[in-house]
């Protein structure tokens, strides 16, 4: 009977550490990519949280766990829940999972110098935009099928998002070249003649457009016929 009853009690204790321990093993850091960006969620024991892409505090707030599931619970917005799983932390709404290694943010290769303009003629896709230091993949900002034509007499853009239709408003001059460097000027009577484009080429074959109104915004891309944008 001593036997059955420290048996038991030893039962009990384990039931009772099994929750402290599955929280403990969840505090710490976690990471994953999201659109392109390098996320790291800060779980900490007294039940805050912090998230940052890379030096950016993108939300503070707090956690809690509790059958599997986490709660992620910002001080502004929306909370969001996730399932506490083998392979990690696991958030249907953004699909994105969160584990243990530190993954890599979207990461572009070395300017260039163009040997001639020819170079840059053509009909290239939107595959990354960097604004504010962040390089995201496209479908963080809404874009859709977005193009670029560049020829010697004009640039085109055309797409279905928020920034294509945007730009495809902008009237620019014909584009020039010079020391490596595809320039192009809003046209005099356009409704921002203050805009100016610069396009420089990339080691790996994309295409970057340095685009400047009242702040600076990147396109990166790759030619239409490309199936997929290289390898961050």
């Amino acid at each position: 009977m001593k036997k059955l009853t420290a048996l038991l009690l030893a039962l009990m204790l384990a039931c009772m550490m099994i929750p402290a321990m599955a929280d403990e093993d969840i505090t710490g850091d976690w990471y994953a990519s999201m659109y392109g960006m390098a996320i790291n969620l800060k779980l900490d024991a007294d039940g805050t949280l912090k998230m940052l892409a890379g030096d950016t505090v993108m939300q503070e707030g707090t956690w809690t766990v509790e059958d599997g599931k986490i709660s992620l619970i910002p001080e502004e917005g929306e909370s969001s829940v996730g399932e506490v799983r083998e392979d990690g932390l696991y958030f249907a709404d953004v699909e994105t999972l969160f584990t243990r290694e530190p993954v890599e943010a979207v990461t572009v290769a070395e300017v260039k110098a163009a040997e001639s303009a020819e170079e840059f003629y053509g009909t290239w896709s939107l595959v990354y935009v960097e604004m504010e230091g962040h390089i995201l993949d496209v479908s963080a900002v809404g874009e859709a099928d977005a193009q670029v034509t560049l020829s010697d007499s004009a640039v085109e853009f055309a797409g279905e998002g928020t920034i294509s239709m945007m730009l495809a408003l902008m009237k620019m001059d014909a584009p020039t070249f010079a020391d490596g460097v595809l320039s192009i000027k809003a046209a005099e009577d356009a409704l921002n003649p203050n805009i100016t484009i610069t396009g420089e080429m990339l080691e790996d074959g994309m295409l970057k457009l340095t685009i400047v109104t009242d702040s600076a915004m990147v396109l990166y891309l790759t030619p239409a016929e490309a199936a997929e944008a290289p390898a961050a």
